[in-house]
């Protein structure tokens, strides 16, 4: 019987309060508060890998080899040997001039 009689409408107080705050607040703000919930938008992206310091020849042309690996010999099923492995070739150490450290 009390559900029935019951309702979900705000109280009084709490509606009073929400009121208030849209009314002291400026309209910058308010404006503000409507900006800040859209998306941003980039005018144009901008390309920032020449200044990153890595030699072109490390980007551009690296080598890489995938391969499904051999099965152990001392393994007779077939559990296990459903993965690829991926290889990248290993190059020289270069110094980066921007950080001042070497690479790995």
């Amino acid at each position: 019987l009390s559900r029935a009689i019951s309702t979900s409408l705000p109280s009084l107080k709490e509606t009073v309060a929400k009121d208030l705050e849209v009314v002291n607040t400026p309209p910058e703000e308010i404006e503000r508060q409507r900006a800040m919930k859209g998306l941003i938008q980039v005018e144009n992206i901008e390309d920032v890998s020449i200044v990153s310091g890595v030699p072109e020849e490390h980007i551009k042309t690296r080598t890489v080899r995938i391969y499904q690996p051999a099965k152990n010999a001392m393994q007779s099923g077939t559990n296990n040997i459903n993965f690829w492995q991926i290889d990248f070739d290993n190059r020289e150490r270069w110094e980066n001039q921007l950080m001042g450290w070497c690479s790995t």
